[in-house]
């Protein structure tokens, strides 16, 4: 196991312009940062003054997803049920259309294979082309919402966290159940999967380690990780080390493999930390967490790793 000691963080900048809480970002390879969020607005920020850029939409609903696509795209979600399809060079909607009847939480890509992946509250699943915008394949998993998914690209299979308590994988070849993982008191919010382990949270406020072993997954840790809910896991882009946000305001730091807590980031250690839900996080890069909640901020951490 290998050894990580986390030696300084700081509070490099803290972005506000939202009107509403936030709850999506994301962020491209030429240093652009986007925010979704209940406001209806994406915006752009700039890391190196952190201050706003651009609106670059506005959509009928609450933006609860984000997700970036070759070709200065992005795809968003709404809690209207539309998906949205922007350039983000242009400033403009090229696609709006609406498939899911509930709110859309989640969406992933895969640009090598031009698939977007989306969950739905109306407990639908479905796969969309990004070069013609169809629908590929959808179907219902539960008549309870999809709150989050996972790409398990070793086995090119997809985890979703659903709010019947429950984890569902399946095959993305045939679309086949290959696991149902029941390890949670409520509603799975976020799911994270890293070199070999899955990692859910949600609602319980636990975070649970799942280890790949053969053609099945076997829960190996069961930690109570917050006093609310867990928003979002988030592997770190190099080191075995996860970021937990949670509804009880704070940013949680584990080494991955033995879920040891190393960092609790949170207003009794930073004056500027968030004062309400902690809804999203990103790794920009090795050394820069970015974090964005209910209370309308954008914080860009400086994690120093040893």
């Amino acid at each position: 196991m290998l050894d990580l000691n986390i030696s300084d963080i700081q509070i490099r900048g803290v972005m506000m312009g939202h009107a509403d809480g936030i709850y999506a970002l994301s962020a491209d390879k030429e240093g652009n940062l986007f925010s979704g969020s209940a406001d209806k607005f994406v915006a752009q920020w700039d890391l190196n003054t952190f201050t706003f850029t651009n609106p670059l939409a506005k959509t009928e609903g609450s933006i609860y997803a984000i997700s970036l696509l070759s070709g200065h795209r992005m795809v968003i979600g709404a809690n209207d049920g539309f998906i949205y399809v922007l350039d983000y060079k242009q400033k403009k909607v090229i696609r709006s259309f609406k498939f899911h009847t509930k709110p859309v939480f989640d969406i992933i890509q895969d640009n090598s294979k031009s698939l977007v992946f989306v969950a739905g509250g109306d407990g639908s699943f479905s796969v969309w082309d990004t070069k013609t915008w169809k629908v590929k394949h959808a179907f219902n998993l539960s008549d309870k919402s999809i709150r989050c998914l996972a790409l398990i690209p070793d086995k090119n299979w997809m985890a979703t966290g659903l709010s019947d308590h429950t984890i569902r994988i399946f095959d993305l070849n045939n679309f086949r159940e290959i696991q149902v993982l029941e390890g949670h008191d409520n509603s799975v919010f976020s799911l994270c999967y890293h070199h070999g382990n899955l990692y859910s949270g949600g609602r319980d406020a636990y975070l649970n380690q799942w280890k790949l072993e053969g053609d099945a997954f076997v829960r190996t840790l069961h930690v109570p990780a917050h006093n609310y809910t867990i928003n979002h896991i988030l592997a770190h882009p190099q080191l075995p080390l996860l970021a937990t946000a949670s509804r009880d305001k704070t940013i949680k730091i584990w080494h991955a493999e033995t879920l040891e807590l190393l960092k609790v980031l949170n207003k009794e250690k930073f004056e500027a930390a968030h004062s309400h839900s902690v809804n999203k996080l990103l790794w920009k890069d090795e050394h820069t967490l970015i974090s964005c909640g209910d209370d309308r901020k954008l914080i860009v951490w400086n994690v120093q790793i040893q």
